[in-house]
């Protein structure tokens, strides 16, 4: 197994902003395809930018329906951009290795389940979702999650190795 630890402890390993923006960008594409793949194939309404619309459009009466998904998309990619820089800084302190992200991916998912619970509890008569599948889905949308970030941040730095 290789050592990590020069890389933890390089100053330029540590990325700019916009490696962040640019990251967190795909590593949330990347979730939120995989979420449009499960409401595809088990014909249930998964996509999570979708369901933080439709609390948009409960909120915002007569808002047109463009409005409220293009809310939910930039809400979406916002807190994805929140949890790729954690996961970016936590990555200064621990090796940016597969079975760290996958462990952070499932600290993720489960945050990511918490919220996600209390909102369709607290928006029940907005959002029609059976929560233990969508509950499901979720945790395995943020191990990809984690595995892109994990995957942008060190296949840059690979000639460093």
């Amino acid at each position: 197994m290789k050592n990590y630890d020069s890389l933890l402890y390089n100053e330029s390993y540590q990325g700019s902003i916009k490696e962040c923006y640019i990251i967190a960008i795909l590593a949330t594409l990347a979730m939120t395809i995989f979420s449009i793949l499960m409401t595809n194939v088990y014909k249930k309404e998964f996509r999570e930018p979708n369901l933080i619309g439709k609390i948009v459009e409960h909120h915002i009466k007569d808002s047109p329906k463009w409005l409220s998904i293009t809310s939910g998309y930039i809400i979406h990619f916002v807190v994805g951009f929140i949890f790729t820089s954690i996961q970016l800084y936590l990555y200064l302190l621990i090796a940016p290795v597969w079975y760290n992200a996958i462990l952070l991916g499932i600290i993720n998912g489960i945050v990511g389940c918490i919220i996600w619970y209390f909102t369709i509890m607290i928006y029940s008569d907005v959002l029609f979702v059976k929560v233990g599948s969508f509950l499901y889905q979720l945790m395995f949308a943020h191990i990809i999650f984690s595995i892109v970030i994990m995957l942008m941040y060190i296949l840059p730095r690979l000639n460093q190795l």
